[in-house]
């Protein structure tokens, strides 16, 4: 008997199954021991949820090996996953996402001279190493721009106290 595909529609029901463990190998044994069975749905896709791009790749090649073949596979992000509920729930929820690295390097690129300008002393490094007007080196500023994004990008996923304790204009502990 052929299992129902996991369709996006279908999130919210039944289709979802969480495996929990601190063994990795057991999580891959687990979802190889589901996932015997294919989908009654040939071309049905099989979703995840990933912390990474290395564990998505991790799992892929784990039940490759497990099940002799694995395709139709989507590995999706929890950030991805959450944006599109969201869309199914909410009609204004913007397509794009506003926190992707590129997205917040150009949105930082953006605001960042009107920064230097407003409070020059803190941002006096800054604006040297862009240049005299703090954005004459377009690649540069773009470069900087790029290390912060990652940065904050970090902060999102590793430290979301010190994002909240900003967002409150709380000074962090320690």
């Amino acid at each position: 008997m052929a299992r129902e595909p996991n369709m996006q529609d279908q999130l919210m029901g039944t289709g979802i199954t969480l495996y929990g463990s601190n063994d990795p190998e057991e999580l891959a044994r687990q979802c190889a021991e589901d996932l015997a069975e294919p989908l009654s749905d040939p071309f049905g896709e099989e979703e995840f949820l990933v912390q990474s791009r290395g564990m998505g790749s991790w799992i892929q090649l784990q039940l490759a090996d497990r099940l002799g073949i694995f395709a139709r596979s989507c590995f999706r992000f929890p950030e991805a996953t959450v944006r599109m509920i969201l869309r199914g729930f909410l009609a204004d929820c913007p397509e794009e996402n506003l926190f992707t690295k590129e997205g917040m390097a150009w949105k930082i690129l953006d605001l960042l001279p009107g920064r230097i300008e407003r409070s020059p002393e803190p941002f006096a490094s800054v604006a040297r190493y862009l240049g005299e007007d703090g954005k004459s080196n377009g690649d540069r500023a773009f470069r900087l721009c790029r290390q912060i994004a990652t940065l904050y990008d970090s902060y999102l996923a590793y430290r979301p106290d010190l994002i909240m304790n900003w967002q409150a204009n709380r000074l962090p502990e320690g």
